[in-house]
């Protein structure tokens, strides 16, 4: 079918919407392809005036290029740095009554796996729920610290 309109005919040929249960995935999917076939058409009244010519596809390719070099590369090792120094690392009850997912043992994708703590580290930055103990050390030595196998009561 898409070819009732343009619009219809531009987002058929390069469509990147995906099929979703979530009804605002689906409406985000839309609105950024129909905001990327209205700069499309903008650049293509510009391209008329300076006798150039980009290809739909082309312009496509060139936005995906924009987007991904946008997104940072080294996100996922932020706050190692400092979870791993040698300072001394102190544990501190989180005395506002209300208790976090301890970030080393709890693990919400098992029935019963869910385990909160009401301490953490003052030395570091995030705040992370910490047990005492196994997990407080492990959290401190090691790079990759999750685990599903720590029994904590």
């Amino acid at each position: 079918m898409n070819g009732v309109d343009k619009a219809d005919q531009y987002t058929g040929t390069y469509c990147f919407m995906q099929k979703s249960q979530k009804w605002w995935r689906k409406l985000f999917f839309w609105g950024l392809e129909i905001s990327a076939i209205n700069s499309y058409l903008l650049h293509k009244e510009n391209q008329k005036k300076h006798n150039t010519k980009v290809t739909h596809l082309q312009f496509v390719h060139r936005l995906l290029e924009m987007f991904v070099t946008l997104i940072p590369t080294n996100s996922s090792t932020s706050g190692t740095g400092e979870r791993l120094n040698s300072l001394l690392h102190i544990i501190w009850r989180d005395d506002t009554g209300r208790s976090k997912d301890c970030v080393v043992c709890s693990n919400r994708k098992i029935k019963g796996g869910r385990r909160e703590s009401k301490y953490y580290c003052a030395t570091c930055s995030a705040k992370s729920a910490l047990h005492i103990g196994d997990c407080f050390k492990r959290y401190h030595t090691k790079h990759e610290y999750k685990t599903s196998h720590i029994n904590i009561p």
